[in-house]
């Protein structure tokens, strides 16, 4: 329980096998052992899948805050803000 990289992986089970729910859980407990980009993308894309689009786009905001140069995280918030409605936070 203690360890982030134990909690961060099975989560990624977790979220492999569509127990979100779960695997969000997994995910918070790694990111407040370690709060990187790793387990804050992570989370943000388990968040896509179970239909949080609000709260993917959160931590993706963050996940690009520790490392802005990730492309896949920025197309992916840019995708999330257009279907959200906010195509002009996308630019």
């Amino acid at each position: 329980p203690g360890d982030a990289e134990s909690n961060g992986r099975f989560a990624m089970v977790l979220h492999a096998a569509s127990k979100y729910e779960l695997g969000e859980v997994f995910y918070r407990r790694a990111i407040e052992q370690d709060a990187s980009f790793r387990w804050i993308y992570y989370l943000s894309q388990l968040q896509t899948l179970s239909g949080q689009k609000e709260a993917a786009i959160a931590s993706l905001q963050k996940a690009l805050a520790l490392d802005p140069r990730y492309v896949a995280a920025r197309l992916k918030l840019g995708r999330l803000l257009i279907d959200t409605g906010k195509p002009a936070d996308a630019l």
